[in-house]
């Protein structure tokens, strides 16, 4: 917190130089389980919250702050944290220098697979997720290739690493990536990784792919082998449809860890239905779900959604969930 109030009154100095304005979201579920083959207790409730704020475009040449909010529950307790903060020097196009506090990796998932806030992949990137406090160094080599460099690290991961090469033009944007952490985020162990990055997105069609090999060292070695992918088709301007997989060799301790869905939205008007089927592998454990949500938008900025999902677990009885979803984002300029 004492971070935060220190860029607070950074901030305040700021205002007289410059335009910035409040950016301001909210993505809120009030919900709960029902699980018939329970003798007690049937009924579980369930709530989740990501709400931010964060002020943007305070700039004073050649200076440039975005600093964000974030309130946050852990168990009983509720608070408001620093969620990111980029301040970034940069006198010419070809290259910048910035101290960045925020959550870094690989495996970005688009926005209709982050639907469902109840997910437990929700805001996260697939191929690893890391807090990061340092300094990233971005250059633009020439017109085809980029660079990026970081470094830095958190209390968790010790330090951390990560140099990436890249090369657009239009459709494709491909990347290399590597990645180093003092220690990783499961077995304590120093962390090498590398792997790459290839987006595609031309008419109807657009494809990501990302794979990564994680190679762990300790008192004995283990290497990881990690893939995601995504495919979308945007038929029409208000359907779209498509699918994810996710591979994972070896991960938390299981050595065959796969996920698959399909997922198709539509909308009428102010009115849109996302339905998704989930399958899920874990070793020797099977489960699937089925999850829609029904939402109506009342202006541009502001949704209300009927979030409900059937489960089929490999054992037991299948059970419910059922909530409602609330999504608001709005920009006020000072």
């Amino acid at each position: 917190m004492k971070i935060v109030i220190v860029v607070l009154l950074l901030l305040i100095s700021c205002l007289s130089y410059s335009n910035p304005a409040v950016d301001f979201s909210v993505h809120s579920y009030l919900g709960g389980y029902f699980y018939p083959d329970r003798d007690d207790k049937e009924f579980s409730y369930f709530d989740k919250q990501d709400i931010r704020l964060g002020i943007t475009g305070l700039k004073k040449e050649p200076i440039n702050l975005d600093i964000y909010l974030k309130y946050s529950e852990r168990l009983q307790d509720e608070r408001i944290g620093l969620h990111s903060l980029f301040l970034v020097y940069q006198e010419s196009p070809g290259w910048s220098l910035s101290f960045q506090i925020d959550n870094i990796g690989y495996g970005e998932q688009e926005e209709i697979f982050e639907r469902d806030i109840t997910s437990p992949d929700y805001d996260l990137y697939r191929l690893g997720d890391f807090r990061f406090t340092g300094i990233r160094y971005d250059n633009k080599i020439s017109s085809l290739f980029n660079s990026s460099f970081r470094i830095g690290g958190n209390v968790h991961n010790s330090s951390i690493g990560s140099a990436t090469l890249s090369f657009i033009k239009e459709p494709v944007d491909i990347g290399l990536f590597y990645l180093y952490l003092g220690r990783d985020s499961n077995f304590n162990k120093t962390m090498h990784s590398g792997g790459i990055e290839f987006k595609l997105q031309r008419n109807i069609l657009e494809l990501n792919l990302y794979q990564t090999w994680q190679h762990l060292s300790s008192t004995f070695t283990t290497s990881n082998y990690l893939a995601y992918g995504e495919l979308l088709f945007h038929l029409k301007e208000k359907w779209q449809m498509g699918g994810n997989a996710f591979y994972a060799k070896k991960l938390r301790g299981y050595n065959d860890w796969q996920e698959y869905s399909l997922v198709t939205a539509y909308r009428w008007d102010t009115l849109e239905n996302t339905v998704q089927y989930l399958f899920y592998r874990v070793g020797d454990m099977k489960a699937d779900k089925l999850a829609t949500i029904f939402s109506y938008s009342l202006s541009d900025s502001f949704s209300l959604g009927l979030n409900s999902a059937i489960h089929f677990p490999e054992t037991g009885k299948n059970y419910y969930t059922l909530g409602l979803q609330v999504k608001i984002y709005e920009i006020f300029p000072l």
